[in-house]
């Protein structure tokens, strides 16, 4: 029968084992080991709430923690099992809190901008379109047409343009809901 080779008592001590030999002598054998028996658990941990990769790169995540946090493992605290699963169940908040962060629902307003902005990228495709919007980037503060050129023209996303212009996010969001509303108001006055 497919009997366990050695009982969870056992295997708990030699992970305890691994992990004293990880935290003193950095030793990979040690950690490959650990890493053989956990992976595929902490993994299946993850993918409850994520996809596979996602998944396998969190896993990957939790155990380099594991290596550079070995000398902080207290045996007589936790067992192994518990004290990796921590470090995940950690890691799998973290991920979560960034998630709900980058979608933290919008108001009307910049759902509207978001739409806006959709519309005009979608409009710049032809190059007629694009030198009808650069022929009237002159109406635009050059504050304004700093943003416009980073995020239509770079196609920088806004938060990389608020990084590589030293603003914060809602400064861009803001100057391009202004920038676009004077460009609209232009072109809207060349097509009549």
């Amino acid at each position: 029968m497919n009997e366990p080779l050695i009982s969870k008592t056992e295997q708990a001590k030699l992970c305890k084992q691994y992990m004293q030999a990880i935290a003193v002598k950095q030793d990979k054998n040690a950690y490959k080991n650990l890493y053989l028996y956990f992976a595929p658990k902490v993994k299946t941990f993850f993918k409850q709430h994520a996809s596979t990769s996602d998944a396998e790169e969190m896993t990957h995540e939790v155990f380099m923690r594991v290596w550079q946090k070995a000398k902080t493992y207290q045996a007589e605290k936790a067992n192994v099992s518990t004290w990796i699963f921590t470090i995940a169940r950690n890691l799998k908040i973290d991920v979560l809190r960034q998630k709900r962060i980058a979608e933290v629902s919008l108001d009307d307003s910049h759902s509207q901008l978001q739409i806006a902005e959709d519309n005009l990228h979608k409009g710049l495709v032809s190059t007629s379109e694009k030198i009808q919007v650069s022929n009237n980037l002159k109406h635009l503060s050059e504050e304004q047409k700093r943003v416009i050129l980073k995020v239509y023209y770079e196609d920088k996303s806004h938060q990389l343009a608020a990084q590589e212009l030293g603003l914060t996010l809602g400064v861009i969001k803001s100057r391009i809901r202004s920038s676009l509303k004077v460009l609209r108001h232009h072109l809207g006055n060349q097509n009549e």
